[in-house]
C-alpha cells in the first residue's frame, strides 16, 4: 500500500505552501495513493475540513487539531481502498491500525510531528520505545522528527 507523508508547512493556497500542496495532490493522483499524511498544517479544524471537502470529498480524515493550536497532523484515506481505526491521538503523534482492502494486509502506523524542545522529543522517544515493545504486528513510523544530524544538515534543508 502506498502512503504519502509530507511536511507541507501550511494548508493555505494563498501562501508559500501552495506549490507544495499542488505537488502533494498531483503525486497522490498520479501514483494512486490511498493514504496521505500532511504535517505542520498550520491550520484550524474549519480550514482543514474545507480543504478535505474540496480535495478529498469521498475520503475520511482525522487530525490532532483539538489538542494543539495550529494543527500538526492531518490524515486522509480513501475509504474504497483503506479502513483505518484511530487508536491514539496526541500532540506529537497519531497511532492507527490500517487495513488495505486491496491486499487485505493489516498494519499499525504511527505518524509523528515532533516538538522542537529536547524534553518533548525525549517524551516521544520514550513513548515509541514503550509502544514498540508491545507491538508484534507490522508497524511503520513516519513523520517529521524535527531533528537533524548536524547544523549543516539543517541549513541544507532550508534551501
Amino acid at each position: 500500500m502506498k502512503i504519502l507523508c509530507w511536511n507541507v508547512r501550511g494548508l493555505s493556497w494563498a501562501s508559500e505552501s501552495a506549490p507544495t500542496l499542488k505537488l502533494v495532490l498531483e503525486l497522490s493522483k498520479r501514483y494512486q495513493v490511498p493514504f496521505i499524511c500532511l504535517l505542520e498544517t498550520k491550520s484550524d479544524l474549519h480550514h482543514f475540513d474545507f480543504f478535505d471537502a474540496n480535495r478529498f470529498p469521498s475520503w475520511e480524515s482525522s487530525t490532532n487539531f483539538h489538542l494543539i493550536e495550529n494543527g500538526r497532523i492531518g490524515l486522509f484515506w480513501d475509504t474504497n481502498r483503506v479502513t483505518c481505526d484511530v487508536l491514539e491521538v496526541c500532540e506529537q503523534h497519531m497511532h492507527l491500525q490500517v487495513h488495505c482492502k486491496v491486499t487485505q494486509h493489516v498494519f499499525l502506523a504511527t505518524f509523528i510531528y515532533n516538538v522542537y524542545s529536547v524534553p518533548g522529543r525525549r517524551d516521544l522517544w520514550e513513548y515509541l520505545a514503550q509502544l514498540g515493545a508491545s507491538i508484534t504486528s507490522p508497524w511503520i513510523v513516519l513523520g517529521d522528527f524535527n531533528y537533524f544530524l548536524s547544523p549543516r544538515t539543517n541549513e541544507e534543508g532550508r534551501r
